[in-house]
C-alpha cells in the first residue's frame, strides 16, 4: 500500500464474518485461516508499506476469506474487500504447538500447587505467628499491596520539569487545552510555540520580534486568555507577535489527531482484560477445587442474558433506593420507599403552613394550640417507643438466629469461600489494572517524545 497524500494514514485490516445457516460447518472451517503480522499501521505521505498475509489451515481444504481495510481519515468511496483463497491438501503437524501447550500447562500446575502449598501451610503459619489476634489480618495484609496509580498520572509533567513550569502548562491544559480536546503531544508543543512568544513580549508595552534588549519581559502564568489580553495591550508592532499568537493556535487545533495513540490504548485495554478474565477464572476455578466444590461453569461460554444475577437470583436496579433489588421485589421496593418520601415532604409541608398559621393566632389561640400540639407529640413518642421496643425484640431475635447460622460449620466454610473467591478475583484486578496503567504510561511517554 502506497500514501501519495500528504496526511498520514491510519489502517486497520479487519476479517469480513462469514455467515451461515443452521447445521453448517462453514463459519469453524472459514474461521482464522488467514492472518497478518501488521493489521493496524500508520503510512506516513510519500510512503509504501507492504502487505503480507499468512495462510494457516487447521485441516486440509480449500478456504476463502474476505478482510476489508479501514482507513482513517476515511476515503471518498468504500474499498472493495480483498478475497484470499487458500487449498490445503494435507493436514500440518502441530508437534511444536503441542509441544508448547503441554509445557505451559506443566508450568501452569507446577505454580498452582506451590501456590496451594504455601496458602495452606506456610502463610497461615506466617500471619499466626507475626500477626497479634486482635488485629485482623485483612487490615494488615492488604496495605502492602503496591497502590495502583491514580489515572492522572498519566498525564502528568516529565521529571526533567520545574516546578513552575508544571504549573504553568496544567494552567494552559485547564484553560485551553482541555477544552480544544489537545493530545498531550500536540499540547506541549502548542505550550512551548506560547513560552517564545511571551518570552518576546516586553514590559513597556511595545512589540516585535526580537527580545527587549533589558531583558524586562512579561511573567506569562500559562493562561491563553491573559496572554491574549497582554498581546492586545501592545501598539502596533505587536502585530507579528499577535499573528505568530494566532497561528499557534490555529497549528495546535487542526492537527491530526492522534490516532494510533488511541488504537494502542484501545488494544492494550483490550489485551489487560482479557488476561484478568482468563486469570481471575483460574483463581476461581482453584479456590472451587480447594473447597471441594465443582469448578462446571466457570470457564463456560457466556450466557447471553442481560439480566444480572445475584446468587441464582435475578436483579434490577431501583431507582428510588439507589442500590440493586431482587427484580419480583423492585416495583414494590420502589413504591414503598416513593411513598414514604412523598409522607415525609407531606408532613413537612403540613408542618411549614402550620407554624404560618400559628403566626396570626390570638394568644389563647396559640396556647390552645401548643398545648394540642404537646399531646400530640407524647402519643407519637410513645408509640414510637413502643415500636422501638418491638425493633429491639426483633433485633435480639434476628443477632441470635444469625449468630447460631454463623456457628454452623457449613456456613463458615461458605464465608471463607466467599472471602477466599473475593480475594483472589480483586488481586487479578487489581494486578492487571496496574499492568494497563504501565502500558498507558509507556504509550503517553512515547506521544510526549514526539
Amino acid at each position: 500500500m502506497r500514501n501519495s497524500g500528504s496526511t498520514a494514514m491510519y489502517y486497520e485490516w479487519e476479517r469480513v464474518e462469514v455467515s451461515a445457516g443452521l447445521g453448517t460447518t462453514a463459519v469453524v472451517d472459514a474461521a482464522a485461516q488467514y492472518f497478518t503480522p501488521s493489521a493496524k499501521g500508520c503510512i506516513l505521505p510519500n510512503t509504501s508499506v507492504a502487505m503480507r498475509f499468512t495462510f494457516k489451515p487447521v485441516k486440509p481444504g480449500i478456504f476463502r476469506e474476505e478482510w476489508k481495510l479501514k482507513l482513517t481519515p476515511p476515503m471518498p468511496k468504500s474499498l472493495a474487500p480483498v478475497l484470499l483463497r487458500g487449498v490445503c491438501l494435507s493436514a500440518p503437524e502441530r508437534t511444536q504447538q503441542v509441544r508448547t501447550l503441554g509445557v505451559d500447562l506443566q508450568r501452569r500446575k507446577d505454580w498452582f500447587s506451590i501456590q496451594d502449598i504455601l496458602d495452606r501451610h506456610i502463610l497461615p503459619e506466617v500471619y499466626r505467628r507475626t500477626i497479634p489476634d486482635s488485629v485482623r489480618v485483612d487490615a494488615v495484609v492488604r496495605p502492602l499491596a503496591t497502590p495502583v496509580p491514580h489515572p492522572a498520572s498519566l498525564t502528568a509533567s516529565p521529571a526533567t520539569e520545574t516546578a513552575e513550569a508544571a504549573a504553568r502548562f496544567a494552567a494552559f491544559t485547564a484553560s485551553y487545552g482541555a477544552a480544544q480536546g489537545l493530545s498531550n503531544a500536540s499540547a506541549r508543543t502548542c505550550f512551548a510555540d506560547l513560552n517564545a512568544i511571551a518570552a518576546l513580549v516586553p514590559t513597556d508595552g511595545s512589540g516585535g520580534d526580537a527580545a527587549p534588549s533589558d531583558g524586562s519581559v512579561q511573567v506569562w502564568d500559562g493562561d491563553v486568555s491573559s496572554l491574549e489580553s497582554l498581546l492586545a495591550e501592545l501598539d502596533a508592532s505587536g502585530v507579528a507577535l499577535r499573528e505568530r499568537f494566532e497561528a499557534a493556535l490555529q497549528r495546535a487545533v487542526s492537527a491530526t489527531p492522534d490516532v494510533g495513540r488511541s488504537l494502542r490504548l484501545r488494544h492494550a485495554a483490550a489485551a489487560c482484560a482479557e488476561a484478568m478474565l482468563g486469570e481471575a477464572a483460574d483463581r476461581a476455578v482453584r479456590t472451587r477445587e480447594l473447597y471441594s466444590k465443582s469448578p462446571e461453569g466457570i470457564t463456560g461460554p457466556v450466557s447471553g442474558s442481560a439480566q444480572l444475577a445475584r446468587r441464582g437470583s435475578p436483579m434490577a436496579w431501583c431507582w428510588e433506593t439507589g442500590r440493586y433489588e431482587t427484580a419480583a421485589e423492585v416495583a414494590r421496593v420502589g413504591a414503598a420507599a416513593r411513598q414514604l418520601r412523598r409522607d415525609a415532604e407531606q408532613a413537612a409541608d403540613e408542618q411549614r403552613r402550620w407554624e404560618e398559621s400559628k403566626l396570626s393566632m390570638s394568644k389563647r389561640e396559640r396556647k390552645k394550640a401548643e398545648e394540642k400540639e404537646r399531646k400530640e407529640a407524647e402519643a407519637a413518642a410513645a408509640a414510637a417507643a413502643t415500636t422501638a421496643a418491638a425493633e429491639e425484640v426483633a433485633r435480639e431475635a434476628a443477632a441470635r438466629a444469625e449468630a447460631e447460622r454463623l456457628a454452623d460449620p457449613a456456613v463458615q466454610k461458605e464465608l471463607r469461600y466467599d472471602a477466599g473467591v473475593e480475594g483472589q478475583v480483586r488481586a487479578s484486578v487489581d494486578a492487571m489494572l496496574g499492568s494497563f496503567l504501565e502500558h498507558a504510561l509507556a504509550i503517553d511517554k512515547e506521544a510526549s517524545l514526539g
